[in-house]
């Protein structure tokens, strides 16, 4: 708390001191491995916007105090989640801050919605999710539970595609049928005892799938060590490209992670495998369109081997993402020269 005090004093300071005229991209990792910020930053770029892109190298003090001059120049700042800065100090009315979101869709209770279950206090709250001055939503049929998690009203929503599926829409290989039977799997996790675990039983995954003659890649959610319990036969493709792990597979299998939301962009069929409670989610896993629901390795056997037919993503698609259309960058661009005249 007391470290706080010192960066929110400096800042205090430098930012009566400097004149905010810059737009900022902060990610809160040094390889930006949501992407968003990266494509936005290029895009504005293109648009001869006044830009620079910040990513942290160690987040020891000293760079901390650099990110804090940074932000005191800055006239609009891009998060795509809680900035490790951001979340320690008020920053000044001056400086704008937008939320374009890691992840499309609307899935999960966040910020606001889950205050009645937060322990934290008021003020670290609104450093958390409080300081947006617009928040990205991909789809108006979540528009109102977007505004509840941030505490934002609907003249403060984006309404604009997740950036990153600009990739997908402006790719031929969308509309090409899958040449091999993959199947892209993606968990979330779920926290016990302070621990962050995987919900889905490897072993019998592995099995399954070999039995079936299903080739299996993985990609472990990135807040989420890599675990040894992956089988050397499957494929993890966290080094390949965004286009290729959402391209290539056949299908999806992932519990709650929003990257099924992506992967609605293909029509695709998802298979959700969750036992998890609904408490923190906005939906029940059964009204989610579009999804095939999964609770046992026998409803999943019955998936893979054709017993029991599997419906494509297209309604989820309609349902969470349906504002994206592969111009979200440039209508980001747009906006921005909007917002900094």
């Amino acid at each position: 708390m007391k470290s706080e005090t010192i960066l929110q004093v400096i800042y205090n300071i430098c930012s009566r001191l400097i004149r905010p005229n810059k737009v900022l991209f902060a990610s809160n990792f040094k390889d930006d491995k949501y992407q968003n910020l990266s494509l936005l930053y290029k895009n504005a770029l293109e648009h001869n916007l006044r830009a620079e892109f910040l990513a942290p190298k160690s987040k020891g003090f000293w760079e901390s105090i650099g990110t804090i001059i940074a932000f005191a120049r800055a006239k609009v700042i891009i998060v795509d989640c809680s900035h490790w800065i951001i979340s320690k100090i008020i920053l000044s009315h001056r400086t704008k801050i937008i939320y374009v979101g890691h992840g499309g869709g609307c899935y999960k209770k966040m910020g606001f919605a889950l205050s009645p279950t937060n322990n934290s206090s008021a003020l670290k709250r609104k450093k958390l999710y409080g300081q947006f001055s617009r928040v990205l939503s991909t789809s108006e049929y979540f528009d109102e539970k977007i505004c509840l998690n941030y505490g934002v009203t609907d003249k403060d929503l984006l309404k604009i595609g997740l950036p990153r599926t600009d990739l997908l829409f402006n790719n031929p290989l969308l509309s090409r049928s899958p040449a091999r039977k993959i199947i892209l799997f993606a968990p979330s996790f779920k926290i016990v005892n302070g621990v962050r675990q995987l919900t889905i039983n490897i072993d019998q995954l592995a099995q399954l799938t070999e039995k079936l003659g299903w080739e299996v890649w993985y990609s472990k959610h990135p807040d989420v060590p890599l675990l040894s319990q992956y089988p050397n036969s499957w494929h993890c493709c966290d080094e390949d490209s965004y286009v290729t792990k959402m391209l290539t597979p056949s299908l999806l299998i992932t519990d709650r992670s929003s990257i099924m939301f992506d992967f609605s962009i293909t029509r695709k069929p998802i298979i959700v495998f969750d036992d998890q409670s609904d408490e923190k989610l906005w939906i029940k896993k059964s009204e989610l369109e579009g999804v095939n629901c999964c609770n046992s390795f026998s409803d999943l056997h019955n998936f893979l081997s054709g017993k029991s037919p599997l419906k494509g993503s297209s309604a989820l698609f309609e349902q969470q993402m349906n504002r994206c259309d592969g111009k979200s960058c440039d209508k980001f661009s747009i906006f921005l020269k909007e917002l900094i005249l």
